[in-house]
């Protein structure tokens, strides 16, 4: 029984073993492919995503920007051993707050009680059973 059980367990270090070397070498294929070289420049991005700015506007340079920034926030996250790899996407040149409306981000409310109650309100109340004054 010893004998089958040694060689039982052997099979199964020699399967893990195997198993791991297969990850390392996954990883290091995919940080080898991703780190540091993205995949676009900045001109075939406005050609894949179709996008209207000109070379010679204003809108184009800061869209640019935009762009280059993320692609080294993009290298960067890849660069390291991560679960996932990010990638260039159409939002890859879209300003914070065109990206804070996809998110559903409406801008702060403003808190104005005199346009939730009214001043009429308050001085339709008689304060002295309540023993204060109101505004």
């Amino acid at each position: 029984m010893a004998p089958v059980s040694a060689l039982a367990l052997g099979c199964l270090m020699a399967s893990a073993s195997a198993l791991s070397t297969a990850r390392t070498k996954a990883s290091l294929e995919r940080t080898n492919r991703t780190c540091g070289s993205s995949a676009m420049t900045f001109d075939e991005f406005v050609r894949e995503f179709k996008r209207g700015y000109g070379p010679d506007s204003s809108e184009y340079l800061l869209r640019k920007q935009l762009f280059e920034d993320r692609v080294r926030h993009i290298d960067d996250h890849n660069c390291n051993d991560m679960p996932w790899t990010a990638g260039i996407n159409k939002f890859t040149d879209w300003t914070e707050a065109e990206l804070k409306t996809l998110r559903g981000y409406r801008g702060r409310r403003a808190q104005n009680q005199d346009s939730f109650l009214g001043r009429d309100f308050y001085s339709s109340l008689d304060s002295r059973p309540f023993r204060a004054t109101f505004p």
